[in-house]
């Protein structure tokens, strides 16, 4: 092989797993459920489906007040 070359070859999802060592494991696996959450978060759908719930909840108050 020469300097700068590069190979590589496919490798199955699972079994990829065993090379990765768990503490990188776990911390990607945690950085992705973050992800995750804050790409629902900041989506317009749910700000969408949040304002209105909150209108709702409110409305309702209003309308029957303890």
């Amino acid at each position: 092989m020469q300097d700068g070359e590069e190979h590589y070859t496919l490798v199955d999802f699972w079994a990829a797993k065993k090379f990765v060592p768990n503490s990188i494991y776990r911390q990607v696996h945690q950085d992705n459920k973050v992800f995750l959450c804050e790409k629902q978060v900041f989506s317009d759908h749910f700000f969408s489906v949040t304002t209105k719930l909150a209108e709702t909840c409110l409305k309702e108050s209003e309308e029957n007040p303890y």
